[in-house]
């Protein structure tokens, strides 16, 4: 998904830049696309461990000893062992952590798909002069 985002992204960017100014114009492309993404991976990040951490303490509310489907666990999940009790444990984690991705790729969706409106907006960028490039083949 990368190269079929920052390809037409640089493309649009540079077409209507002089030839003189791309050496700047590129220099505060990568600072704005590197900070960009530096604080997506920042936010999804906490999202997932936010996300994790919520998710184990709803799924953990149902291992009780008073919950009857406990009756039916395998004696490796025996919560009266501390080996039982932390492989259990292992098993709600891992599970509020899939629950968590699920959540972060589906909000990385909603988000994806309430800016496709914003295509609209963009138009076709008039060429800057010079910018053509002319290969001489000798």
């Amino acid at each position: 998904g990368m190269g079929a985002m920052f390809v037409p992204l640089s493309t649009i960017t540079f077409a209507s830049i002089a030839p003189s100014d791309r050496p700047a114009a590129t220099s505060m492309f990568s600072l704005m696309r590197n900070v960009g993404s530096a604080i997506g991976v920042s936010v999804v990040t906490f999202m997932l461990a936010q996300n994790t951490q919520i998710n184990h303490e709803q799924l953990g509310a149902h291992v009780n000893p008073y919950n009857p489907v406990m009756g039916f666990l395998p004696d490796m999940w025996n919560t009266a062992t501390l080996k039982g009790a932390a492989a259990l444990d292992a098993v709600v984690n891992q599970q509020a952590t899939a629950i968590a991705y699920f959540n972060d790729f589906k909000m990385m969706a909603i988000v994806s798909f309430a800016l496709i409106p914003l295509l609209f907006l963009f138009r076709t960028p008039k060429r800057a002069p010079g910018s053509d490039v002319h290969i001489v083949l000798e």
